[in-house]
C-alpha cells in the first residue's frame, strides 16, 4: 500500500518540480507549456498508473494482483506560487506516511484510507484519512517513547484552499470554526503534552474525535456534542483559573457555536463540519514556537458565554 502511494506521490512532485523548470524557460519550452494550458494538472497530462503485484512461487513466479491507481484531481498548479506549495504539502504527507508500517493492524488502515485520498478526484477521502488519524496521534504519544507526526494547520490550510472549486474558504475563514478547533487541540494534543511535561491542569479528552464523529450523522446530535463538550471545556477553564496561576486557554463564547450552526445549515453537512474540526483540531498550530508547543496566550478572565 505505500509503494502505492509513494509511487503517485513522487510522480505528482516530479510534474510539479518539471512543470516550474519549463515555466522558468517559456522560450526553450514552448510546445510543453502549450500542451500543459494554463493550469497545468498531473491528473490531465497522465491518468495514472497501471499496477501489477507479483509473488515468487518457488519454481515460478504468479501474478497476484493488477490495479490501476488513478493520479487524483485535487492539484491545481493555477499560479507560480502553487507549484512551492504543493512540495511543501506533499513534503508533510510524506513524512506522515511514511512512518506507518504495513504489518500493524490501526497502521495499514491508515495507509489504505491515505491511498483512497492520493487517487481521489476530491478532498473528501482525505478528511476520513485525518478523522482516524487523529485517533491515532494520541495512542501514540500516550506511549512511553512514542510518537507521530501532525499535519500543521498552515499546510492543511492551503491544501483546503487550493481546491477546485474552493468550497471550504468560507469555514475556514469562520471565526467560531477556528476558535472551537483550538478548543478541540487545546484539549487533546496539547494536553496530553502538558500531561508528558508534567502539568496536569488539563484533562486530556480521550477519544474527543471519535465521540463527535458518531454524532456527527444527525446534526442535532452532533451540535449537542459539540455543545456539552464547549461546556465542560470552559467549565474546567474557569476551574483553572481560580486555583492555578497562567497562561490560560482561550474559552469559548456562544457565539462560535452559533457560528457552526450557520455552517452546518449553509452546507447541510454535519459531518463535513465535523471532520474538519478534527482535521484542524488535531494539527499542529504553525504559529507556535516549536512544533506541538502550547498556546501561551493569556486570559484573565473567562470569555462571554
Amino acid at each position: 500500500v505505500l509503494s502505492d502511494i509513494l509511487t503517485v506521490m513522487r510522480y505528482i512532485q516530479a510534474f510539479i518540480s518539471y512543470t516550474q523548470t519549463v515555466r522558468d524557460q517559456p522560450d526553450e519550452n514552448a510546445d510543453f507549456l502549450a500542451m500543459l494550458g494554463h493550469t497545468p494538472q498531473p491528473a490531465t497530462f497522465m491518468h495514472g498508473f497501471h499496477m501489477a503485484y507479483y509473488k515468487d512461487m518457488g519454481n515460478a513466479v504468479t501474478t497476484m494482483n493488477l490495479a490501476f491507481l488513478n493520479l487524483p484531481h485535487w492539484v491545481y498548479l493555477r499560479e507560480a506560487t502553487d507549484a512551492t506549495t504543493y512540495q511543501e504539502i506533499l513534503e508533510e504527507h510524506e513524512q506522515i506516511v511514511t512512518q506507518l508500517k504495513e504489518d500493524r493492524g490501526e497502521e495499514i488502515e491508515l495507509l489504505q484510507s491515505y491511498r483512497d485520498f492520493i487517487v481521489a478526484d476530491n478532498l473528501m477521502p482525505f478528511l476520513d484519512f485525518t478523522a482516524a488519524y487523529g485517533s491515532y496521534i494520541i495512542s501514540q504519544r500516550e506511549k512511553r517513547s512514542g510518537y507521530a507526526y501532525q499535519f500543521s494547520d498552515h499546510n492543511l490550510r492551503r491544501l483546503f484552499m487550493s481546491s477546485q472549486p474552493t468550497t471550504y474558504a468560507p469555514i475556514l475563514e469562520n471565526q467560531g470554526f477556528q476558535n472551537i478547533a483550538y478548543a478541540i487541540r487545546q484539549s487533546t494534543v496539547i494536553a496530553q503534552m502538558r500531561k508528558k511535561e508534567g502539568d496536569r491542569r488539563y484533562d486530556v479528552r480521550y477519544g474527543l474525535g471519535q465521540d463527535l464523529l458518531r454524532k456527527s450523522q444527525y446534526a442535532d446530535e452532533f451540535l449537542k456534542a459539540i455543545t456539552e463538550f464547549i461546556t465542560k471545556y470552559n467549565a474546567e477553564n474557569a476551574q483553572v483559573m481560580e486555583t492555578r496561576s497562567g497562561p490560560y486557554r482561550r474559552s469559548i463564547r456562544t457565539e462560535d457555536v452559533a457560528d457552526i450552526v450557520q455552517l452546518i445549515d449553509a452546507y447541510q453537512d454535519a459531518e463535513l463540519i465535523c471532520k474538519m474540526l478534527i482535521a484542524f483540531g488535531y494539527a499542529r498550530d504553525s504559529k507556535a514556537k516549536a512544533p506541538d508547543t502550547p498556546d501561551t496566550s493569556v486570559t484573565t478572565s473567562t470569555e462571554e458565554e
